[in-house]
């Protein structure tokens, strides 16, 4: 049982149908029958009827008003069954002392946990995918040693993780930008690359290696040949003809800001063998003078297909003043290619890292989170958050405008926003979101922003900061949300390069529980 001020999750397993039987006491009393004493918690009723779902799960809500005194306040809980042959059974009488949950508790250290590769190893990128089909997220961690496989099966503490680096062994090496996905319609998930230069080798191309279901990998072939090394793969239907073309994002370098080459859109033939779209190759608006370091992919109109949404950064200037806008593609199959940035986002000029798409005011459109550099354009000139303008805005669908969000406009402590996440980190239905910074100033924050709808009981698509969350000092280039353990909740990874202040876990994989579904 979780508790707060304002919300009770009841935790009960079975099959069949139940009612619960549920009072509020401060005095120790036999069962539930008793009822509950005058405590100012008023309930509509004690008797909750329910189905228990095919998992054997069942998370019931019980509002507890923030007036009730948590402090002696006791929940207990007795669950009747009715079995399929009518036979009723009953379960023992659960007592439990409720007290408002401290800070944090749904985000808790899990080193433990980790295998020994996740320590001193300096990962960058962490992604994961069930590779061998026993309902358990594998991980692929890159560092600068390569990528390793490392295998998720049940333990003795319910959940081990353990590396397997020859998964990879005589296979050509990927590079750090990658996705995951059935690019081939075999239900096996498969990866992925972009292309990237070796210090030693020069140019190499990107790779399909194809999963075959086991956790195992075979090299398909290569990606057509592209300029410069990629930044970002993302894989989507954009032709809706049942299979996963690719959108590879091509990046300047945001140190020295040097120029960018064309993005590509690749179709797939069905088989995992990929096109090149020429017209989009040479497109006016695809230059690439302005970088692309980051890429997603939404229906930002609801006409069923996907648009693709660029983030573009120019520290120097290169294609007109610091910074570059971002962009909206429209995709509607091979050479029905064009950019509709003018109409949907506002002429902003950011240096942006990187940024998702999610519905962070839970209206049924899809909203856009930026993580931008501050270190040349201030906060003033960068949009964090944009709201769709559809749903509940009743404007036009797909047209972006920034919704000032103070917090989200905070530099103390996270001046260099290297990638964002989003995911819901209280387990409330509502979109949180985690920057990755680089900790420079040293002592940076990895800034975890709680929708201030929900468990909040605030207004949806508003964020405050949690101060609480501190991981440490690290330079993180993407977080990464996954459920782990599947036990209902997301928990978090975030691999570290390094600490300028010196943080002993600089180098370290971090791994933080979800707890808010146990």
């Amino acid at each position: 049982m979780l508790a707060t001020e304002s919300f009770i999750a009841l935790h009960v397993m079975g099959e069949g149908s139940a009612f619960m039987l549920l009072a509020f006491t401060s005095e120790a009393v036999p069962s539930p029958f008793a009822g509950a004493p005058g405590l100012g918690v008023p309930l509509s009723s004690s008797l909750f009827t329910f189905a228990l779902d095919a998992s054997g799960d069942r998370d019931i809500p019980v509002v507890v008003p923030v007036t009730a005194s948590l402090g002696s306040l006791q929940a207990r809980i007795q669950v009747v069954a009715l079995a399929a042959s009518g036979v009723l059974s009953k379960s023992n009488v659960a007592v439990t002392s409720l007290a408002p949950s401290p800070p944090g508790a749904f985000l808790q250290a899990g080193q433990e946990a980790l295998p020994g590769a996740a320590f001193g190893s300096g990962a960058f990128s962490v992604r994961s995918g069930d590779f061998d089909l026993d309902g358990r997220p594998e991980l692929l961690v890159q560092s600068s040693l390569g990528t390793e496989y490392w295998d998720n099966s049940s333990g003795a503490g319910g959940m081990s993780l353990v590396a397997k680096p020859d998964v990879f062994s005589g296979l050509p090496e990927v590079g750090g930008a990658y996705e995951i996905g059935d690019v081939n319609r075999d239900g096996f998930l498969d990866i992925v690359s972009g292309s990237f230069i070796d210090s030693s080798s020069g140019a190499v191309p990107g790779r399909v290696l194809l999963g075959d279901g086991a956790g195992g990998f075979v090299h398909h072939g290569d990606l057509p040949p592209m300029l410069g090394a990629s930044t970002d793969v993302e894989m989507g239907d954009l032709d809706l003809d049942g299979d996963l073309d690719l959108f590879v994002a091509t990046g300047g370098n945001p140190h020295t800001g040097s120029s960018g080459s064309p993005d590509h859109i690749l179709w797939n033939d069905g088989s995992g063998v990929f096109s090149d779209d020429s017209f989009f190759a040479t497109a006016p608006f695809n230059d690439g003078t302005a970088g692309s370091t980051s890429a997603t992919l939404g229906d930002l109109n609801g006409d069923g297909f996907l648009e693709v949404v660029v983030g573009k950064t120019d520290p120097q200037g290169l294609s007109g003043p610091i910074g570059a806008q971002n962009q909206v593609i429209f995709v509607l199959g091979p050479g029905v290619i064009f950019d509709q940035t003018g109409p949907l986002l506002p002429t902003i000029r950011d240096n942006t890292n990187g940024l998702e798409l999610a519905d962070v005011d839970c209206d049924g459109d899809l909203d856009l989170v930026v993580a931008n550099l501050r270190n040349s354009l201030g906060t003033v000139a960068s949009g964090d958050l944009l709201i769709n303008q559809g749903g509940l805005q009743g404007g036009t669908p797909g047209l972006m405008i920034e919704q000032v969000d103070a917090d989200l406009k905070l530099t103390s402590s996270q001046l260099l926003r290297l990638g964002v996440t989003l995911f819901d980190a209280d387990n409330d239905g509502d979109i949180d979101i985690l920057y990755a910074v680089h900790d420079l100033p040293p002592g940076s924050l990895q800034p975890l922003y709680l929708n201030q709808g929900g468990l909040q009981a605030g207004v949806l698509g508003d964020f405050a900061l949690a101060t609480w969350f501190h991981p440490g000092d690290l330079i993180v280039n993407q977080s990464y949300a996954v459920d782990l353990d599947v036990d209902g909740d997301q928990d978090l990874l975030l691999p570290s390069t390094g600490s300028l202040s010196g943080d002993p876990g600089g180098a370290d994989l971090h791994l933080f529980w979800g707890t808010t579904a146990k």
